[in-house]
């Protein structure tokens, strides 16, 4: 009899044998596939990229969508970032660096809120709404900054994407934690189990005294945060915030979802598929660059990588009986 696990992994599992195989091309292409300081370098440029799919993961989980998150990974941290940088890089207010941190943070959670609220409220179409807010926050972080990049944020602006504990990059350890924490919130509490109801039935959800509505906009509230976490991230390994920073970053969140099996209708899908997603993503982009693919293709190679994902999906969901 198979396992609950197998049944819930499987194609996360499935992703691995294609990963290792990954690696063996990678060793082939360029003997620098495998040193240390890429497998470190792709970990961490893919961190950023974990921190934003575990938002997304919940927001779709619970059956929404939430594109504004690659605009959000940019304009909290262009917000924040010129409030403590002098001018004329930022807005020369001189503000202490934490409060530019907790004011990305509060931005994020309110881009969040904002979006929870409509899609709770007055039931619009998370995608549809979504998309707008990406559109406006993106011309919105242009607006604000001029369309310059805001350079040497100080460094406590920077430390999560550019500090090392010993070896290891600081922010390979924060995404490591964080999945970690948001695993065992999935599977071992109430709140979390209740995400899986509301993304599987809404209406059974609420039948079974589920606050559904409260629920839903905490998980927006929550991708909005993981979002800025996620633009801080990436500011401080680039040491600045520019202004078209995530850009198509929700296209390689919906790879690695769909990677994962994840299901667009909601209820399905699992932390571990997730990350198995980004990593596959990172590795690919990284092989495809050792070999001097071009960039456009390195881009196309998401989509591609989409249409497969969903085809396996159908083709596992049928063989376990799921429609």
């Amino acid at each position: 009899m198979r396992s609950q696990f197998w049944l819930r992994e499987r194609q996360a599992l499935t992703v691995w044998p294609a990963l290792l195989l990954l690696f063996i091309v990678g060793a082939f292409v360029s003997q620098a596939f495998l040193t240390t300081s890429n497998l470190l370098n792709v970990l961490q440029q893919a961190s950023s990229l974990a921190v934003l799919t575990l938002g997304m993961a919940l927001v779709l989980l619970a059956g929404n969508f939430d594109l504004s998150i690659e605009s959000t990974t940019a304009f909290a941290p262009m917000i924040g970032a010129s409030l403590i940088v002098a001018a004329p890089f930022g807005f020369g207010l001189g503000l202490n660096p934490w409060i530019g941190l907790i004011v990305t943070l509060v931005i994020g959670g309110l881009i969040g809120a904002f979006n929870g609220f409509l899609v709770t409220r007055f039931r619009l179409n998370s995608f549809i709404l979504s998309l707008a807010m990406l559109i406006f926050l993106r011309g919105a972080t242009l607006g604000v900054s001029g369309g310059q990049t805001v350079y040497s944020p100080p460094p406590e602006f920077t430390f999560l994407g550019s500090a090392k504990l010993g070896p290891l990059p600081v922010s390979i350890i924060f995404a490591a934690v964080l999945t970690i924490l948001v695993a065992v919130f999935l599977n071992h509490h109430r709140v979390g189990r209740a995400i899986y109801a509301i993304g599987a039935n809404p209406h059974a959800a609420r039948a079974a005294g589920i606050k559904v509505d409260r629920i839903v906009l905490c998980t927006f509230i929550t991708a909005g945060i993981f979002a800025a976490i996620a633009g801080i991230i990436t500011s401080g390994r680039i040491d600045s915030v520019v202004a078209n920073q995530g850009t198509n970053e929700a296209l390689s969140v919906m790879a690695a979802l769909a990677i994962g099996a994840f299901s667009l209708n909601g209820g399905r899908g699992t932390i571990f598929g997730a990350i198995t997603g980004v990593l596959f993503l990172a590795f690919v982009a990284n092989v495809l660059t050792l070999a001097n693919v071009p960039s456009y293709w390195v881009d196309a190679s998401r989509g591609a990588i989409i249409v497969i994902a969903l085809l396996l999906t159908r083709y596992t969901n049928r063989d376990i009986g799921q429609d």
